[in-house]
């Protein structure tokens, strides 16, 4: 999650989400982490389209609002290649990490 550049904003732990990886599914995913992170920076993130817009594979999804906050769901199937992809954007990137696990269904 970031505000106007990748510079700056909160990130989660890599987690495991098993889930029939629709829509609806991330949505929900996406909206939680985003309660989560306007508790942790209160009056930061203001509520974007809560409705993601995901590339063809559904391996990245996001929503961005008005004052360009963009909330991004970084989605792979197998967790090695995820666990690579987070490792890689630790080390590139200013974020908060925030403490965090998606609810369980």
């Amino acid at each position: 999650m970031t505000s106007g550049t990748p510079a700056g904003g909160v990130r989660s732990p890599l987690f495991t989400v098993r889930n029939t990886g629709s829509e609806a599914e991330i949505a929900k995913v996406m909206a939680a982490f985003l309660l989560a992170a306007q508790k942790a920076q209160p009056g930061r993130w203001l509520a974007p389209q809560m409705r993601p817009t995901c590339n063809r594979d559904s391996t990245v999804c996001s929503s961005v609002n008005a004052d360009s906050e963009v909330l991004m769901l970084l989605c792979r199937t197998e967790r090695e290649e995820g666990a690579q992809l987070y490792g890689a954007l630790s080390q590139s990137k200013q974020l908060t990490e925030l403490a965090w696990s998606p609810p369980t269904p």
